[in-house]
């Protein structure tokens, strides 16, 4: 396994790890079990097969939904939002 990302939130990590998993990585959270128990000091490593390692990556930094500002859960206007 090849440690990806090293997070210290845990809100972060959740999302990544969910949309790595969406899209096919066999991902995983290591050290999520120790961020309860001293938050200040934790961080959790994302982590997916070696194998997938430069795949995850890739798409880490391209995917559209990861990037900043995007916002995927807004709804496309349509012809009768749009103003004239």
């Amino acid at each position: 396994m090849t440690t990806i990302r090293t997070l210290s939130n845990q809100g972060e990590a959740a999302f990544l790890l969910s949309v790595l998993q969406g899209h096919g990585f066999d991902a995983v959270l290591l050290d999520e079990g120790s961020f309860h128990y001293n938050a200040i000091m934790s961080s959790m490593r994302l982590q997916v097969p070696d194998d997938q390692a430069s795949s995850a990556l890739t798409f880490l930094t391209t995917a559209p939904e990861l990037q900043p500002g995007s916002d995927s859960t807004d709804p496309e206007p349509n012809d009768n939002t749009r103003n004239a």
